[in-house]
Formats: C-alpha cells, structure tokens, sequence
C-alpha cells in the first residue's frame, strides 16, 4: 500500500494495520530514506502487508504512472464533506455527518499553481518537479471537501477495451480539496526507483506493456490462457511458485478470481509437478512410516468409466505416491477412467 511518510506514522507510532476490505496487519514500513518531517520532500511511504488482499472482494490495484508528462490534465483527488452540502435536493435540515467523495481537479503549472499561506511552508522553494499541483480555480463551501492526505491523485485510461486506473501522485495537503486554493501531492514517477528498489530489489527492466489481469469468472482448476494463447490452468498461487517471479517480469499475468489463484502455463506445472513426484518417491519410505496401518493392500485402486446410470469397473493399479497412481497402458485403452476408487472388501489370500 502506498501512502505518503507524514500518514506512516501517528504519534509516533508506526500504523499497524489496515481494516477495510478485510483487516491484514502490516508486516515492514518502508519510509523514504530522504524524507524529513515537516517537509514535502520525497514525502512517501510504503506498508507491506503480511499477506495478500483478495481482489475478489472491493479491493481493486491502480498501476502507477512511470512517465513525468500526465496522460491527460484531469485527475481525481479523493475527499470528505458534509452530507448536508454534497445533496442536490432542497434543504431538508442540518446533517453534520461527513462521507468521503471524489473530485474532479485539473493539472495546474508553476505559474499558475496556488498555494494558501497556511500550506506555503512546506513548499519553500515553490512546487518541484517531484510534485504535481492539482484543483480549480474557483472556491467551495467550506467543509463541502476536505482533502483526505494520502489519497492517490487517479485517472483511468482506456485500452483495447480494458480499463486500466492508474495513480499519478499522493496528496500532502490542500484546502477545500484543491478548490480556489490548489493541492500538492508527490508526483509518483519521480519515485519509481526507489519503489522498485524496496518492491523488486531483484529487478532486471523488463517490457513497459506487461500488465496483470484478473478474471473473477476462472477458478481453481479452471482450464485458461496465458501470455500468448499458452494453454494453462488455475492453480493456487504456491504451485507456481518456483517459476512466478521470472514469469511476473515478463509476462502479461492472469490471476482467476482471487490473487492467490493464477493462470499458470501447463509446462509450467508439469515441471512443477514432475518435480514434487520425485520428491514424493524420494521420500516414500519415511512417509509410509508415519502413516497408521492399513494392510497389505491399501495402496490399491480400481479404474472406472462413466456408462451412463453407472461406472463399468475395469483393471486395477497401485498409489506410489499421494498424487500418483500407476497401471498398465493396455488397462487405460484410448479413454482417460472418469473415476479412481479405493479397492475395498478384499478376501483373505488363498
């Protein structure tokens, strides 16, 4: 999670959580190493969190802008204010109560950016290049929009019929949510080194088109496609493990419903899996040790096929290990068995 350095902290106490969507405590603060309190420089922080959000849920990611030039001057800030003054009904009476809400602001320049006295010290040497000066030249009502600090500067931009939200920048500070008197916030791209050296400490440059998607209608073990048309499969994230790193650096990533479900390729996961065979095999003598007794012929199984209103029994195999089974080819024929059951009700040997 992104945020500025001055929200990190409060108190002097470092943030130890965040509640919504789902509540996930905070696992490493990463404070900018240039950051002085009370200043608006390299005023940026970033909150690991022990675990990943699931998307499924509200919880969406915005990419971050890696250009200096904004895409467009329209940006959105993010705020709160009176429920009374944000309503295009007739006065119905007071409603002191505040909601958040989003704002349209408009890129402003050196020249024509304006700051209130009460903010000007923190910007003693005027707007830098590492920040962006956003709002709109007329005023509001006071409490109609509080900016809330550390909200992203956003904007989607729309691609081959996706929608992609991107974050340009973070705000600092602002009255009236940039509105007569324009907001500050740190300017994203001016940072991107220092966010790849905390996130991607290994990082190689990769191609500036890679993009993750989600898709919420895949499943695990749902058949799908990864970069390329490459044929693939849902799998949970940790049996594509060995390979994710290197694959997240120069592919187009899809994730099935949540983001600890992934799209991996097939080849991928017969690697993975020929892998934890041999391991499994490896391991056998040691593993049937710890399990409870079952006789002599537990480690059987019978094949069958569907024939409608039941399953035709055919030949029989043995488990050599927890996912693997074996048998003869001439048992299999050309259909793959629909079923593979415990062999049951053995007599006593002859």
């Amino acid at each position: 999670v992104l945020t500025i350095a001055d929200c990190a902290e409060y108190k002097s106490k470092r943030i130890r959580r965040i509640v919504l969507p789902e509540q996930i405590d905070i696992s490493t603060t990463h404070m900018h190493p240039g950051y002085t309190k009370g200043s608006s420089d390299n005023n940026i922080a970033i909150l690991k969190l022990e675990r990943l959000l699931d998307f499924s849920s509200d919880a969406s990611a915005a990419c971050i802008w890696h250009e200096t030039e904004l895409p467009n001057d329209t940006l959105r800030t993010v705020g709160f204010g009176r429920s009374d003054l944000n309503t295009e009904h007739f006065y119905e009476g007071l409603n002191p109560a505040t909601k958040f809400r989003t704002s349209k602001v408009t890129a402003q320049n050196k020249t024509s950016c304006r700051i209130s006295a009460e903010h000007s010290p923190f910007l003693k040497r005027g707007p830098t290049p590492e920040h962006i000066c956003v709002g709109n030249d007329f005023f509001l009502v006071p409490e109609v929009c509080n900016l809330a600090v550390g909200g992203p500067l956003y904007a989607p931009i729309y691609e081959s019929n996706f929608r992609h939200n991107f974050a340009y920048g973070l705000a600092q500070f602002g009255r009236d949510c940039g509105y007569g008197e324009h907001l500050i916030a740190t300017r994203l791209s001016s940072h991107v080194d220092w966010l790849k050296s905390v996130l991607l400490p290994e990082h190689r440059q990769v191609d500036s088109d890679s993009l993750i998607f989600l898709d919420p209608d895949l499943h695990d073990g749902d058949r799908c496609y990864a970069e390329a048309e490459q044929e693939g499969r849902c799998v949970p994230l940790a049996k594509c493990t060995d390979s994710f790193q290197s694959f997240i650096a120069q592919s187009n990533v899809k994730f099935c419903s949540t983001t600890s479900v992934i799209c991996c390729p097939l080849d991928i996961i017969e690697s993975n899996e020929q892998r934890d065979i041999k391991s499994d095999l490896d391991d056998c003598p040691s593993i049937v040790n710890q399990l409870e007794p079952s006789g002599e012929d537990g480690m059987l199984v019978r094949f069958g096929w569907d024939a409608g209103d039941k399953y035709e029994i055919g030949c029989l195999g043995s488990i050599i290990t927890a996912r693997v089974v074996v048998t003869t080819v001439s048992c299999l024929g050309p259909n793959k068995p629909d079923v593979v059951q415990l062999l049951a009700d053995i007599e006593d040997d002859l």
